[in-house]
């Protein structure tokens, strides 16, 4: 039906789900999000989130040094990256050049920002997770059984 729903895995681990949600509610009150990711090791190379909406939100913890959430900036950017591979929408970030943005350091700190915009995972040493919460581009389509109010 292209409609979103809950996941097995969300059901099985509610408690956690629900964790999750009112800590990033407590940071960003008025903040909505329909979906949860949660990563271990994995460096999201350069791209854009096309079928997301809105702002995304992302943590990350673990042992691990470097890992900042690099996103795209060209008027204040101050971190240089090369771009490896091409970005859909973007073709002034041609492969091999150098792309100007923001490095966030999301160790241990939520950030906001916009999937919208071309970011990417800079490189890193040991262990890392992160949770990156966002919303789907339809998800006002969800049944309302399929939705996780939250509770205070």
């Amino acid at each position: 039906s292209g409609r979103p729903v809950i996941s097995v895995e969300t059901v099985d681990r509610m408690l956690l789900t629900r964790i999750v949600v009112n800590m990033i509610v407590h940071y960003y009150p008025s903040t909505r999000f329909t979906s949860l990711q949660l990563n271990r090791d994995y460096a999201a190379r350069i791209h854009v989130d096309a079928n997301n909406t809105g702002w995304s939100y992302v943590l990350a913890w673990g042992p691990y040094t470097g890992g900042q959430l690099w996103v795209y900036d060209p008027h204040s950017g101050q971190t240089p990256l090369t771009i490896t591979h091409t970005v859909t929408g973007y073709p002034e970030l041609k492969v091999g050049t150098i792309a100007m943005g923001h490095a966030l350091d999301v160790h241990g700190y939520l950030h906001r920002f916009n999937g919208g915009v071309p970011h990417c995972v800079l490189r890193y040493e040991g262990t890392r997770f992160s949770l990156v919460a966002f919303s789907v581009a339809n998800w006002d389509r969800a049944h309302d059984n399929h939705t996780l109010a939250r509770k205070d």
